[in-house]
C-alpha cells in the first residue's frame, strides 16, 4: 500500500469518526476493557504461584506445629523461657505510646531500675506492626501469629528472589522451603527468638536491588520499600541488621574485585537512591539511635561468648534435636557441640552439601565460558559466611583445635564482639537456598532437571524441623493476675518478686513476672533477671546470691530466707508472689509469718517494713559472705547497728581456727580482730569448742 492509499484510508476513518462518534467510542471502550482483562489475567498468573506456594508453606507449618488442635487465644506457641518477655513487649510498645509513656524506658521488668529498651531485644518493629491485632485480640495472639507465619514469610520472600533470578517454579518453591524451614529457623523458633526468625526482609531487599539494577523497579518504589524494610529490621534486631549490612558490604567487595568497572557504574547510578534510603532510614530510627548511643558500653562483655556461640565443623552434617530425621541416632555427637540447641542452626545435611559442591563446580565452569559471571564471587561469599559461623577457633567433634579463624579479630572490636557467630548460619542457609535451585535449573534437559529436583527434594526432607520441639502450653496466668486483684493487693506500681524465677521446669521460668505484669496491664512492676546487658552496678541482679537461689524450682535451700529478705530490700520489692504449683516455696514463705493472701493459683506476701528498712544498706559482698557462712554451717545475722554478726564455733584445736571457714571468708574485713583469747579449760567445752561472735561492717570493700 502506497503513501497515497494510506492517507485515503486515514481520511475515510476520520470521516466515519466524525459522522458516527458513538460507534468509535463503543469500540474504544471495548478495546480498553479487553486490555484491562488481559492485564488482570497476566497479573493473576504472576501471583498464582505465590498463592499456591503460600498455601503449601502454611499447610507444612500447620502440620509441623500441630496448630489445628490448639487455640491462638489461649495457648502459647513454645514454652522456652523467652516468650514471656516478648509477649510483654508486644503489648508494651503500643500501650506505652497510647498512654504517653516513653517506650524506650522500661520500668516494669527489672524493677526498681529503668532499662534502656534499645539494648534489649524489645522487638519494637514487630510490636508496632501487630498493634491492631494486639489491641483487638491481645499480645498472645500476635505472638502465635508471628511464630507461625515467620517461616512462611521467609519462604515466600526467598521465592520472590528466586523468581527475580528467573528460576523455574518448582525449584524456586523448593528454595523457599530451604530458607524458611531451615535448621537455623527451626532452632531459633525452638528458642522462641522472634527477633531472629523474622528474616523475610533480607531476600526482599536483595530482590529489590536486583530489580532496580535491571530497571524493573521505579526509583521511588525502590527507595520507599527499602526504607521501610531496613527500619523494620533495625527495630526488630540491631544484631541481624548489622550482620546484614556487613555481609552486603562483603558481597559488594567480592564483586568489586572481579568486576570493578560494572560495580562502580551501578554504584554511581544508584548513589542518589542509596543516599535517600540512608537518609530516610536515619530519620525513622533517630529515637532508636539516640538510646543506642546513650546506652553504649565500650568495655562491656558479650552476652554470649563467641567461643561458645559458634558452629562445630561437624554441625554442618550432624543433625541436632532441631531436625526431625537422624538426630536421635547421632545425639551423642551433637551433645558435644558447644552451643545450645536453641542456637544450633548450622545443619545442612550431607545430601544438600554434595548438591552445593556440584552446583559451585558447575557455576565456576559456566563463568569461565562467559556465563553466570556472578558465580565465583557468590562462591567466595558462601565460603566466607560458613567460616565465620565457626567462631574464633576451629572445633571438631567438640574438641578445640589450635587453628585460629578470622572471627578471632572480631572478638576484640567494641561492636562486633557482641555478634554471635552461630547466628550467621542464616546467611549460609540463604546461600543454600540459592545454590540448590540454581543447580536444579541448570539441568541440560527435562529428565536431568527431574532427577536433580528429586535429589534436592530428598535433601530438603532431611532438614525438616522436629515436630516435638513445638508445644502449645497454656500460659500460667492466674485469674487474680489478669483481673487486677493481685495488683490491688500488692499496691499499684509496686515491685513484685515472683518466686521461683528459674527455668528448671515448665512455667517456673525466670520471666514469669514479665508475663504477669503484662497480664495485669502493667499495674505492678516485675523484678526479673536482666534481659540483655546488665547496666546496674550496686543493685545488679546477678551480683546477689539470691539470683541463684530463686532460680531453684525444687526445694529452696535453707539459706534462702535471709537472701530473699535482703534482695527484696535492695530492689524495693514490697511483695513476693508465688504460683500455686510451687509448693516448696509456698511452705517456705508461709513459715516467715508475713502478711499474705492466697488467691486461686497465686499467693501474695507483703514484705515487712522492718525488713525493707533494715537491709537496705547491705552490699552484695556482705550478702555473699553470709551466704558462704550459711553454707559452711556458720550462723549469721545482720542487725541494723552497722555491723553484721557472725556466730562461729571455735575449735578446741588452735590450728583448726586458723583454717576455719569464717577465717577464710572474712579475712581482714572484720570490725575487730579475730579473737586470740585462750579457750576455756573446761574439758567438755574444750573438746566441743564454743561460740564466738565476729563483727563485719555492712559496707565492705567491693
Amino acid at each position: 500500500m502506497g503513501s497515497d492509499q494510506v492517507q485515503q484510508q486515514v481520511d475515510r476513518e476520520s470521516d466515519v469518526a466524525d459522522s458516527q462518534p458513538h460507534k468509535v467510542a463503543k469500540q474504544l471502550i471495548t478495546n480498553l476493557e479487553g486490555n484491562r482483562w488481559e492485564y488482570l489475567r497476566a497479573w493473576s498468573a504472576g501471583w498464582r504461584k505465590y498463592i499456591l506456594a503460600g498455601v503449601i508453606y502454611l499447610l507444612i507449618m500447620i502440620i509441623l506445629t500441630g496448630m489445628i488442635a490448639h487455640s491462638l487465644t489461649s495457648n502459647m506457641f513454645n514454652e522456652s523461657p523467652d516468650p514471656n518477655v516478648y509477649i510483654y513487649f508486644l503489648k508494651w510498645w503500643p500501650w506505652a505510646i497510647l498512654h504517653g509513656h516513653n517506650p524506650f524506658l522500661v520500668h516494669g521488668l527489672t524493677y526498681p531500675n529503668t532499662y534502656n529498651a534499645a539494648w534489649m531485644t524489645s522487638i519494637a518493629g514487630p510490636a508496632l506492626l501487630a498493634t491492631p491485632v494486639t489491641l483487638l485480640f491481645g499480645p498472645l495472639v500476635s505472638w502465635n501469629l508471628y511464630m507461625l507465619l515467620a517461616p512462611v514469610a521467609a519462604a515466600l520472600a526467598m521465592l520472590w528472589l528466586l523468581d527475580t533470578l528467573e528460576i523455574s517454579t518448582l525449584p524456586a518453591i523448593l528454595g523457599g522451603f530451604l530458607f524458611g524451614f531451615s535448621s537455623y529457623e527451626a532452632a531459633e523458633m525452638r528458642g522462641g527468638h522472634i527477633f531472629l526468625v523474622l528474616i523475610f526482609p533480607i531476600p526482599i531487599l536483595v530482590a529489590l536491588l536486583i530489580q532496580r539494577i535491571h530497571c524493573k523497579l521505579k526509583p521511588a518504589l525502590f527507595v520507599t520499600l527499602s526504607i521501610l524494610l531496613v527500619t523494620f529490621m533495625l527495630y526488630t534486631s540491631t544484631e541481624m541488621t548489622l550482620t546484614f549490612m556487613l555481609s552486603s558490604v562483603g558481597a559488594i567487595g567480592l564483586f568489586f574485585i572481579w568486576y570493578k568497572k560494572e560495580v562502580m557504574q551501578h554504584l554511581k547510578l544508584l548513589f542518589r537512591e542509596l543516599l535517600a534510603i540512608a537518609t530516610g532510614t536515619a530519620v525513622l530510627i533517630a529515637p532508636l539511635a539516640w538510646y543506642l548511643i546513650s546506652g553504649l558500653k565500650i568495655g562491656s562483655t558479650a552476652i554470649i561468648s563467641a567461643y561458645v556461640g559458634s558452629n562445630d565443623l561437624l554441625s554442618f552434617i550432624i543433625p541436632t534435636p532441631a531436625t526431625l530425621f537422624g538426630s536421635n541416632q547421632v545425639i551423642s555427637i551433637a551433645n558435644r557441640f558447644t552451643s545450645n540447641y536453641f542456637e544450633e542452626g548450622g545443619y545442612i545435611g550431607i545430601i544438600l552439601l554434595i548438591v552445593i559442591i556440584f552446583a559451585i563446580a558447575e557455576g565456576i565452569r559456566q563463568q569461565r565460558v562467559g556465563r553466570h559471571r556472578w558465580a565465583i564471587p557468590l562462591v567466595l561469599w558462601t565460603s566466607l559466611m560458613a567460616v565465620l559461623t565457626l567462631g574464633p577457633v576451629l572445633r571438631i567433634d567438640g574438641n578445640t583445635t589450635p587453628v585460629r579463624l578470622p572471627w578471632m579479630l572480631a572478638i576484640h572490636l567494641p561492636i562486633l564482639k557482641n555478634i554471635v557467630p552461630i547466628r550467621l548460619s542464616m546467611y549460609v542457609t540463604f546461600s543454600v537456598a540459592l545454590w540448590v535451585p540454581l543447580w536444579v535449573s541448570w539441568g541440560i534437559d527435562r529428565r536431568a532437571k527431574v532427577t536433580r529436583f528429586t535429589i534436592a527434594l530428598l535433601g530438603a526432607l532431611l532438614v525438616i524441623p522436629n515436630t516435638s520441639n513445638f508445644s502449645w502450653p497454656t500460659p500460667n496466668v492466674p485469674r487474680a493476675v489478669s483481673d487486677g486483684k493481685l495488683a490491688s493487693y500488692v499496691g499499684d506500681g509496686s515491685g513484685v518478686l515472683v518466686l521461683p524465677s528459674g527455668s528448671a521446669v515448665p512455667f517456673y521460668d525466670r520471666h514469669l513476672g514479665a508475663l504477669w505484669s503484662e497480664a495485669s496491664n502493667f499495674q505492678f512492676n516485675a523484678d526479673i533477671p536482666p534481659w540483655g546487658y546488665d547496666p546496674y552496678s550496686s543493685t545488679g541482679y546477678n551480683r546477689w546470691p539470691a539470683s541463684s537461689i530463686v532460680a531453684s524450682a525444687g526445694k529452696p535451700p535453707r539459706e534462702a530466707v535471709y537472701q530473699i529478705e535482703v534482695f527484696c530490700a535492695i530492689h524495693d520489692d514490697h511483695s513476693v508472689a508465688v504460683p500455686g504449683m510451687a509448693k516448696p516455696w509456698l511452705r517456705l514463705m508461709n513459715r516467715l509469718g508475713w502478711a499474705h493472701h492466697a488467691f486461686k493459683g497465686v499467693t501474695a506476701y507483703r514484705v515487712p517494713e522492718k525488713i525493707l528498712q533494715g537491709y537496705r544498706k547491705v552490699s552484695p559482698v556482705v550478702a555473699d559472705t553470709i551466704f558462704k557462712c550459711d553454707r559452711s554451717n556458720t550462723r549469721a545475722s545482720c542487725p541494723t547497728d552497722g555491723c553484721m554478726t557472725i556466730h562461729s564455733t571455735i575449735s578446741a584445736n588452735p590450728a583448726n581456727n586458723e583454717n576455719s571457714p569464717i577465717k577464710r571468708i572474712l579475712g581482714r574485713e572484720t570490725c575487730n580482730p579475730l579473737p586470740t583469747n585462750p579457750l576455756p579449760t573446761n574439758p567438755k567445752v574444750a573438746s566441743t569448742g564454743h561460740i564466738h561472735k565476729y563483727f563485719v561492717p555492712l559496707r565492705t570493700r567491693t
